[in-house]
């Protein structure tokens, strides 16, 4: 029996405890009026405060446990093609939504001087003039981004191409083509979309990101500009070397993609037997990864703070918990659970900290001593924000890269509406961080040391920079 059903036991028992008391006295009022005295009026004015008080710890621990539903019920994502909705319909669904975002969010959207009234008037007018549902959906999109926030979207399935590309300077470069039937090859340059250039490209796409800050939603628009809610593929100009030509990128559904990564899985197996650390100097230039094994630098990646992350983070802790030195890459990491990231601190925190109510704990007995030299980008977001907000500021502790995301703080639910449409709420109001400057919304965390976006084949520039500042170290330790 959890908690939380012993809570609502006693409460509940206590309310007919106090219901039967005031019963009790009225059957006394009505059979012996003549013998009860003033003073025995205090028992049922007692008893009503009672019973008031337990239906409202019922109701708090209700809306408690209906929040916490929310937070953990797996939503359920659709196609916008797949939205069976009539105009009426739209309308009244959109009226839910805003009823929704009316009490959940005005506290993150007063912080970001949005007035929800005007904006809500706004998109009813364009409802009330959408056709189909797929304009609807579509619409949605650029509600929920108006909304500025990394936590707040609608769950709209979208086609997305088997190759990735980062953007610098508003260019996309092509990094890693997975799609054999394309010819693309890393290092090509995305120059335009549909015949429109892709930094033009990249403002449109805007509109339709939903995110904290404006640097992270320019990033996230990029990533965006090759995916579609409704096409399954796109005509794209390339840059290869001096030459242009056009080609037709496939776009592929969720099914598609995860058949594929399953396979891919599948002929990883004899990475099984390495150690993830091993596995994530793999990813790294030859020459960087044989530098922090013959220095003996501890290197952990870690790529998200779901499920078991705490538990592989330290098995490869251990092994490098003796070591002088550990970067810790927290690079492109969107987040995920937060008593991960709690566990995790504790190994690497020299004193108690505190994000807002939740306490992190030093543990004594595993604390890294030597000097930590933490890697972001504007990818960095969520939990990963937390744990580099409860570092940054160590006297062990130096932070390399980018901006973070500006989304650490928002306790997202996931709703639906009463015509099955689903979306994710961020509902918390902005706190500061550890630093006691830095908000938890829409700032982003400022690294100590600021590099430029780095592509693959180039010297990985935060990397660098903590293999630089190592080696100063190094030379003042031997000086002194």
């Amino acid at each position: 029996m959890t908690l939380y059903t012993l809570q609502n036991l006693a409460y509940l028992l206590l309310s007919l405890a106090s219901l039967g008391a005031v019963g009790l006295f009225l059957f006394l009022y009505l059979r012996r009026r003549n013998k009860l005295r003033r003073w025995h009026c205090l028992f049922p004015i007692l008893a009503i405060v009672v019973l008031a008080w337990s239906i409202r710890m019922l109701y708090v621990n209700y809306v408690i446990y209906d929040l916490y539903n929310k937070a953990v019920r797996p939503p359920r994502s659709c196609y916008v093609e797949d939205l069976r909705l009539t105009p009426r319909e739209c309308a009244e669904d959109f009226r839910e939504i805003t009823g929704i975002v009316s009490r959940y969010y005005e506290p993150l959207a007063h912080h970001k001087g949005i007035d929800l009234e005007l904006l809500h008037a706004t998109y009813r007018d364009k409802v009330a003039h959408v056709r189909d549902a797929r304009e609807y959906a579509l619409l949605l999109v650029n509600y929920f981004a108006s909304l500025e926030n990394g936590h707040t979207h609608p769950f709209f399935s979208d086609y997305r191409p088997e190759i990735k590309v980062k953007m610098r300077n508003d260019s996309l470069y092509v990094i890693a083509n997975m799609d054999k039937r394309m010819s693309l090859k890393p290092r090509d340059v995305i120059v335009a979309v549909r015949g429109i250039p892709a930094a033009q490209c990249i403002e449109q796409q805007m509109s339709r990101v939903s995110a904290s800050t404006d640097a992270a939603r320019r990033q996230e628009a990029a990533m965006q500009v090759l995916r579609s809610y409704t096409d399954s593929c796109l005509e794209v100009t390339v840059l290869r070397e001096d030459s242009f030509f056009n080609t037709m990128l496939p776009l592929y559904d969720k099914v598609e993609r995860l058949d594929r990564l399953k396979r891919l899985m599948e002929g990883k197996d004899s990475l099984q037997l390495a150690t993830r650390r091993e596995i994530a100097l793999t990813d790294l230039p030859q020459s960087l990864a044989a530098v922090l094994r013959e220095d003996s630098i501890g290197f952990i990646k870690i790529d998200h703070f779901r499920g078991r992350s705490a538990e592989h983070f330290r098995q490869d802790y251990q092994a490098c918990r003796h070591l002088p030195y550990l970067i810790l890459n927290l690079e492109d990491n969107g987040g995920g659970l937060q008593e991960n990231v709690n566990a995790i601190a504790a190994c690497l925190v020299d004193r108690d900290v505190r994000l807002e109510d939740i306490p992190i704990r030093c543990d004594s007995t595993l604390r890294y001593t030597g000097k930590i030299f933490v890697l972001m980008n504007t990818f960095t977001a969520s939990a990963a924000e937390c744990l580099v907000a409860c570092l940054k500021g160590q006297s062990n502790v130096t932070v390399i890269g980018q901006r973070s995301a500006g989304d650490c703080g928002s306790w997202a639910y996931n709703f639906r509406t009463r015509h099955g449409l689903e979306f994710k709420l961020a509902t918390r109001p902005p706190f500061l961080l550890p630093d006691g400057k830095t908000l938890s919304e829409g700032v982003g965390i400022a690294p100590d040391i600021e590099t430029r976006v780095s592509l693959p084949w180039e010297k990985e520039e935060s990397l660098a920079q903590a293999l630089f500042l190592i080696e100063c170290n190094k030379c003042e330790r031997t000086e002194e």
